[in-house]
């Protein structure tokens, strides 16, 4: 499991407000998104999401998990990118 992975999949659930919208911009399936961030939340041991079937609700822990998250993820972004421009 890729670290960076999940925080990207959790950052595009938050952003789509569903797994389902998540799902199809990532080119993933719904069930594996949601078993990500079910991992997710059992790897940092806090629930992010509460999930209804009709509702998907951001913990408050979420919302500062997600911020977090969008602070790093330019960074990270930029070192890829770099390393990219890097290599021959």
């Amino acid at each position: 499991m890729n670290p960076f992975e999940d925080m990207r999949i959790f950052c595009q659930v938050m952003e789509s407000g569903s797994f389902t919208a998540a799902s199809d911009k990532l080119g993933l399936s719904k069930q594996f998104v949601s078993r990500r961030l079910m991992q997710l939340e059992e790897r940092l041991g806090v629930r992010l999401l509460n999930r209804s079937t009709r509702r998907l609700d951001v913990t408050p822990l979420g919302q500062s998990y997600y911020e977090s998250a969008l602070r790093l993820s330019a960074p990270l972004s930029f070192a890829v990118a770099h390393l990219g421009c890097l290599l021959p």
